[in-house]
């Protein structure tokens, strides 16, 4: 599905969802970008996991040399102004925690980030994104609806990649095939890689966690997984998430660029929300099966290592085999605690629903 704007759109009008022959519709995609060209690389290529520790502060004098501009420091802020000190990659994905994800890709490296995003279908990376066009969604050319509601569908099919299409095939009226669509699909991670962004990515969707981004996502007892994102002066506005069915993305914007007034991101989950539900009518509720190769391990919210009986708060992390921790808390010592796993999913697929409606009737954001 996809709706490429708000009011009367006659027959080969303009399409926001999609490249529209040599008028392109191209925008920043904000914080949306972070799980393709970041948190999945990371985990990838097994230099973290989701229990990693990423120090929430601000730049090293080092770091904004590095990236600075005409002799002007880079020194980045998150949207709050405030920094949360040592947090886990799940955590800063469900508060959309910048410096965590400037950081993160710094240590990856912003080629091993391009390299995934195109792997993961958005093609537009040009060779003058930088750092904060691969962290933060500032691209200089950008994306759109359908390229990331295809990205994000990689997150419920084993790590695999399907890129769009329209139709499967056209016959004639005897039945003999005119044209064909096949598959054409690509490996991005592996099937563990994919299961963890999408539990990881269920973080900002949650309906307990206070700091949570997107809690206008969930609809039904549907299991609902995505991120919001924000371009510069709130002038574009995404919620991409996925559920065990479908995958899909909103865009809230305006032609002529100006700012989304009286809106955020949450907004655009809210659409989503609204489109999903009744997508998905007469589903039945499940969610996506656990692949093997994954370990569940008890840690230190504090440190990410394996948690002991002096660590006053512990979680069971999900991690690919041979990632886990192997030493105790160095934080706060003591001995260790029993291991057990404590997530049972069950099985589902997801095909791809590309939407992109601007703002009417959305609630407003909460605070």
């Amino acid at each position: 599905v996809i709706i490429g704007g708000r009011g009367e759109q006659p027959a080969r009008s303009y399409n926001r969802a999609a490249f529209n022959g040599a008028k392109q519709f191209l925008r920043p995609t904000g914080s949306s970008i972070k799980p393709l060209a970041v948190y999945a690389p990371a985990i990838d290529t097994k230099q973290y996991t989701a229990a990693s520790i990423i120090d929430d502060t601000a730049f090293s004098d080092e770091l904004q040399q590095k990236y600075g501009s005409n002799g002007v420091p880079y020194n980045p802020k998150d949207d709050d102004g405030l920094y949360l000190g040592p947090i886990s990659i799940r955590q800063a994905i469900t508060e959309s925690r910048n410096l965590v994800a400037l950081k993160l890709e710094d240590e990856i490296g912003i080629n091993t980030g391009k390299d995934y995003a195109k792997r993961f279908g958005i093609t537009t990376i040009s060779t003058n994104d930088g750092l904060a066009a691969m962290a933060l969604g500032q691209l200089n050319i950008g994306s759109n609806t359908m390229a990331m509601a295809s990205a994000y569908g990689v997150f419920g099919n084993s790590g695999i990649y399907t890129p769009p299409k329209l139709y499967t095939k056209v016959v004639d009226r005897s039945g003999k095939v005119i044209l064909e669509n096949n598959d054409s699909t690509s490996k991005v991670i592996s099937p563990q890689t994919a299961y963890i962004m999408y539990d990881l990515l269920k973080g900002p969707t949650s309906s307990t966690d206070p700091a949570r981004t997107a809690s206008y996502a969930p609809f039904s007892d549907m299991p609902v997984a995505g991120k919001t994102g924000t371009g510069s002066n709130s002038k574009d506005l995404w919620f991409c998430g996925l559920t065990p069915y479908y995958s899909g993305a909103v865009w809230i914007g305006n032609d002529n660029n100006d700012i989304v007034s009286g809106l955020c991101s949450n907004n655009a989950a809210a659409i989503w929300s609204q489109i999903m539900e009744e997508a998905h009518k007469n589903l039945a509720v499940k969610d996506i099966s656990e692949p093997s190769g994954i370990n569940h391990v008890v840690v230190c919210s504090g440190s990410g290592e394996l948690a002991t009986q002096n660590c006053y708060s512990t979680f069971a992390e999900m991690f690919i085999t041979g990632t886990e921790p192997t030493t105790y808390c160095t934080i706060h010592g003591g001995s260790s605690i029993k291991q057990e796993n404590s997530i049972t999913p069950t099985p589902s697929i997801a095909p791809v629903v590309t939407t992109i409606p601007a703002a009417t009737n959305t609630p407003t954001p909460k605070k």
